[in-house]
């Protein structure tokens, strides 16, 4: 697993041309905007520089 920190701009880790934006799920941050599906992420952690919480984008599977 990948570990990331946005710092030191307040802006989403990554931009794309997909319509998903990934949220941080404590704050509402845009973690990643303009996602494409989750096929196209690895598994990692992405720690939001708007509250310090850790988000995990790809949901574990069921």
């Amino acid at each position: 697993m990948l570990g990331f920190t946005c710092y030191p701009e307040l802006r989403p880790f990554s931009t794309g041309d997909g319509d998903v934006n990934l949220v941080c799920g404590c704050c509402g941050f845009i973690l990643v905007a303009g996602s494409t599906g989750t096929a196209q992420r690895p598994s990692m952690l992405i720690r939001c520089p708007s509250c310090g919480r850790y988000n995990d984008p790809v949901p574990p599977s069921a």
